[in-house]
């Protein structure tokens, strides 16, 4: 027992066996792999990085020659990353989601920042709402809706909300005999709260912003992610932004919010304290003209919306975030079990190389719009509108 045992000494502690290393962008081609990547083209800019497409010279039969990084902007004062660290908490938290994009791995730049390799995917559904030559039938329409709310359902599910939903974040996957939709861009994105938990209100892009949030609630919870699906199902019908606030240009954050609700009150009726408790107790509350609530059908009048698609879009817009229904159970409505039944995904049109010229314009000055406040999108939105489905 004693040589037993000095011979178990002598050999020392077994060692835990070595975990694979990942299969991702630095488990598969190594640290090396970046001074062999040569960039193709810039996919995607947003407030937090920029999302560059690259070939790999050299790679290994098997591998994939093209990857998808995300390199985070560097706040020029600080000098710290734009929300880097919390988009990758995020989706590490949420790998194998079907309806979230997939982070293959997470590299350290070449100025020591953390890049983000991302699964690439062939554009966003801002690229099939500005191609006026795409027809989306109804049932294409409902085939996006119920991926974009699965999507919501599964993120939510496992405790977390978005915050920045809109078109340009909703990524078109596509593979062989198959396409999905995958949510992007997480570097607003947080845990859901805990009750009462006092939350910030500085977040989404305005055209897709919850009233609470415009109205600067001291909470909120994953129905702004609702309220922002309902704003871009009814997109994919119209072909231009539901609210893409005032005409006249927004000269601060303040004014841009303002202009947006009075057009979210145009549309859907200036609150009450009966349609929604304590709205007028809010801090960004303010007397607003008095507005009856139009009818969605005829909001959507023209688009090849049919009156139950426009009650689920309703219902996601419901002003009240208490009244709003869940990702889940938005999924429930009627709608999706009704002729049209949903196409599947691989069979939506996309942006052909002969309209993706004329649709590349158009985003481009919707993004600029996007940026300079609310003077360009209706004008951009007319263009796409012009060329709504019937």
């Amino acid at each position: 027992m004693a040589d037993a045992g000095a011979g178990s000494h002598a050999k020392g502690p077994a060692r835990a066996p070595k975990r694979p290393r990942p299969a991702g962008l630095a488990g598969a081609y190594g640290q090396r792999a970046l001074k062999r990547l040569d960039q193709i083209r810039v996919l995607g800019q947003g407030q937090f990085g920029c999302v560059k497409e690259y070939s790999l010279k050299g790679a290994k039969a098997g591998r994939p020659m093209r990857v998808a990084l995300k390199q985070p902007l560097v706040d020029p004062k600080s000098g710290a990353e734009l929300g880097s660290v919390k988009e990758l908490a995020a989706l590490a938290e949420l790998s194998g989601c079907r309806g979230v994009v997939q982070l293959v791995d997470a590299v350290p730049g070449p100025s020591g920042q953390v890049w983000l390799g991302l699964e690439r995917c062939v554009g966003d559904l801002s690229d099939l709402i500005c191609d006026s030559g795409l027809v989306l039938s109804e049932a294409n329409v409902k085939a996006l809706a119920q991926a974009l709310l699965g999507g919501l359902c599964e993120m939510h599910e496992r405790g977390w909300m978005h915050r920045d939903l809109k078109p340009e974040n909703v990524l078109l996957s596509v593979s062989p005999g198959a396409a999905e939709l995958r949510l992007a861009d997480f570097g607003h994105a947080c845990r859901l709260p805990r009750p009462e938990q006092a939350m910030g209100h500085m977040f989404a892009t305005v055209w897709y912003r919850a009233p609470e949030l415009m109205m600067h609630a001291p909470t909120h919870d994953d129905r702004v992610d609702v309220w922002a699906a309902g704003c871009i199902i009814a997109e994919l019908f119209l072909r231009r932004p539901l609210f893409p606030g005032e005409p006249g240009g927004a000269i601060g954050a303040r004014d841009e919010e303002e202009g947006t609700l009075s057009q979210v009150f145009r549309l859907l009726g200036t609150p009450s304290d009966d349609d929604w408790p304590g709205c007028k107790s809010l801090p960004g509350w303010r007397e607003f003209e008095h507005r009856a609530a139009q009818r969605m059908t005829d909001v959507l009048k023209g688009t090849g919306a049919s009156p139950l698609a426009c009650s689920l879009i309703a219902d996601l817009l419901l002003m009240d975030p208490a009244k709003r229904p869940s990702a889940r159970q938005a999924l429930d409505h009627v709608w999706f079990r009704m002729d049209p039944h949903p196409t599947r995904l691989g069979e939506i049109p996309l942006p052909t190389k002969s309209t993706q010229a004329a649709a590349g314009i158009l985003l481009a000055e919707r993004r600029r719009a996007a940026q300079a406040g609310a003077a360009g999108p209706a004008k951009a939105g007319a263009a796409a509108g012009a060329e709504a489905p019937q």
